[in-house]
């Protein structure tokens, strides 16, 4: 190799760190550029691999940023979602507080059973039995349904 024209011992660096082999190369670029020997065919051999290498690094990189950004992107969403999500629930309607059903005396609840945003209540006595149909969101009656004996 180029080196061993010049006299000098590469450097090998440590199979482990990055770079791997690039370093000797580089270093034997830069001494054929020292020495004048742009034109050796050693010295464009390396300039090549050089230039191809940056080539694959730099897809490499083009592949990273466009990740990162995507990443990001997505971690702005989430944080919209969530805070859109928070004001929503803050805003939602409260349960409602008593209800007053206006029934007759001796009237009992029997059975309770709520379906969305309505309440039905299933009451006893005081008169034949009965559904009493409320609005969960404002607690009044929406309809009363008598039940035959």
């Amino acid at each position: 190799m180029l080196w061993k024209l010049l006299g000098q011992k590469p450097i090998h660096p440590h199979p482990d760190l990055i770079g791997g082999g690039d370093c000797v190369l580089w270093w034997e670029v830069g001494a054929c550029l020292m020495a004048g020997l742009r034109r050796h065919a050693a010295c464009i051999a390396g300039i090549t691999h050089i230039r191809q290498g940056f080539a694959e690094r730099a897809g490499f990189m083009r592949a990273l940023t466009i990740l990162t950004v995507v990443m990001g992107v997505m971690i702005v969403a989430g944080v919209v979602v969530l805070g859109v999500t928070l004001v929503n629930r803050l805003n939602a309607p409260t349960a409602i507080g008593p209800a007053a059903l206006d029934e007759p005396a001796g009237t009992s609840i029997t059975q309770i059973s709520a379906a969305g945003d309505r309440l039905s209540v299933l009451l006893h006595g005081g008169g034949p039995d009965r559904i009493v149909v409320l609005d969960v969101r404002n607690g009044h009656v929406i309809t009363r349904t008598g039940l035959a004996h």
